[in-house]
């Protein structure tokens, strides 16, 4: 009787039901920077389609405040430039690289996050400093004030781009890896960074109240390092944590990830979703005179990465993941004292671009995950 009964239900089903993807929307993502935005002879709107022709449904990268301020006042701007500047309370602000990014990515359904971060000199607490912190939280919260009326929703850009079906930026990662000096010279960095991230709250939340605030991602000991957010008081100051588990083994994502979610639960915090917004494995392996721990051949780094996937997949419900984002897409595979440049999916090399392996294993990863044959042109639409 039970065996009848099941064979009815089966009966029952629609043949056109279609299975659920495995993953969230926006869960299979890359980290887009280096050669992508400043490589002359890079193609961007191909570059975003190929994303979408291998599974890529999130892309994030980096809006760089010290490129789009350069000058404090209009004053300062060479008078043959100036019709490159909008006005943003008397700061010059060039937004054409931002523009378009987000034209790309809008046009082909690409959910973008925009990791804002680089002082400008006149902004810097250390004039020239890569890693300097602002000098003041309140001119950086300006800036983030001042992308999301451009950006999200209701913003200038959707007013001026009619013909584009507007997809507003409603997550905002503040900053990257301020516990590294590489990124923030001044250590410790908790307190300063906490500051930073209120004030851009405020800013961002009183443009777009929906808006959700990304921390930075977190890289080696995270735990301890949002720990040390928390002790500073930046608890209600965030509503995504994001962590970067770089690790020899593809086991050990998962070992750092719970970690940081202890953490999290002991500041009685678990609710709040995780992101992924640095995952890699280099193909440095014997190539590079600095070793980090993670390098692999190019075999090596296909493997790990489709097994870190699946595995995330399995646990995101447990972890509350929400997105992995790969690290990178396009990367030179040339400098030996930097095995991150070797991380890419793509080499480009003199122009020339280089699927590796990983490439392949990252679509192949995607279309299960997200139970689909291909994607039609847009990060959204998938043949089942």
């Amino acid at each position: 009787m039970v065996t009848v009964l099941a064979l009815l239900l089966i009966a029952a089903v629609p043949a056109t039901a279609k299975a659920p993807r495995k993953v969230p929307a926006a869960f299979m993502g890359v980290v887009g920077d280096g050669p992508l935005l400043y490589d002359s002879s890079v193609d961007l709107p191909n570059q975003f389609d190929r994303m979408v022709g291998n599974g890529v449904q999130t892309l994030r990268l980096m809006f760089n405040w010290s490129q789009a301020q350069p000058y404090q006042s209009f004053d300062q701007v060479p008078p043959d430039q100036r019709d490159r500047y909008r006005d943003e309370n008397g700061v010059p602000t060039d937004y054409a690289l931002m523009d378009q990014v987000v034209t790309a990515s809008a046009t082909r359904h690409i959910a973008l996050l925009p990791e804002v971060q680089i002082a400008p000199a006149w902004a810097a607490r250390h004039p020239g400093q890569f890693a300097s912190p602002p000098s003041d939280p309140e001119q950086f919260a300006a800036f983030m004030g001042a992308l999301t009326r451009r950006y999200g929703p209701g913003g200038s850009f959707w007013t001026e781009h009619p013909e584009l079906t507007a997809q507003p930026i409603r997550y905002w990662q503040i900053w990257n890896e301020p516990s590294f000096n590489t990124f923030w010279s001044d250590q410790p960095f908790a307190d300063d960074y906490v500051a930073l991230v209120r004030a851009s709250r405020n800013a961002i939340k009183a443009v777009d109240p929906g808006a959700k605030i990304v921390l930075a991602g977190l890289p080696n000991k995270s735990w301890n390092s949002l720990e040390k957010i928390y002790k500073a008081g930046g608890k209600d100051e965030f509503d995504i944590a994001a962590f970067h588990p770089f690790t020899a083994k593809v086991d050990g994502v998962r070992t750092i990830l719970e970690k940081d979610r202890k953490v999290m639960s002991k500041y009685h915090d678990s609710k709040k979703p995780l992101w992924v917004t640095e995952m890699s494995w280099t193909s440095a392996k014997g190539k590079t005179t600095v070793n980090y721990g993670n390098e692999q051949t190019e075999k090596g780094q296909a493997k790990n990465l489709a097994a870190a996937y699946k595995m995330l997949a399995k646990y995101r419900g447990k972890l509350h993941i929400g997105r992995v984002y790969w690290y990178t897409w396009l990367s030179r595979d040339t400098q030996r004292d930097y095995p991150f440049d070797w991380a890419g999916l793509f080499r480009i090399r003199d122009g020339k671009l280089t699927a590796k392996p990983a490439l392949k294993a990252f679509r192949q990863t995607a279309m299960s995950l997200q139970r689909c044959r291909a994607k039609k042109g847009r990060a959204d639409r998938c043949a089942r």
